[in-house]
């Protein structure tokens, strides 16, 4: 199972929404019936991504992430 996938299983997320909205029927292949996404790469946008949520919804953990120690 693809990381996204797994993490936000039970959120709606643009990615599920945008998916959605193109192709209903890839959609449930992916987010119903959990087909197996693992040989999907993950993209730099999708590292971006990451971050910029992190640091929007959950800036402690941005901060353990990518902000290193001072000092260091």
């Amino acid at each position: 199972m693809n990381k996204y996938v797994e993490e936000n299983r039970g959120y709606i997320t643009p990615s599920k929404l945008k998916l959605y909205l193109k192709d209903r029927n890839l959609f449930k292949l992916v987010y119903v019936d959990e087909v197996d996404t693992s040989y999907i790469k993950d993209s730099p946008a999708l590292a971006t991504g990451t971050m910029i949520d992190q640091y929007v919804l959950s800036p402690l953990e941005f901060a353990r992430n990518y902000v290193a120690p001072v000092g260091q």
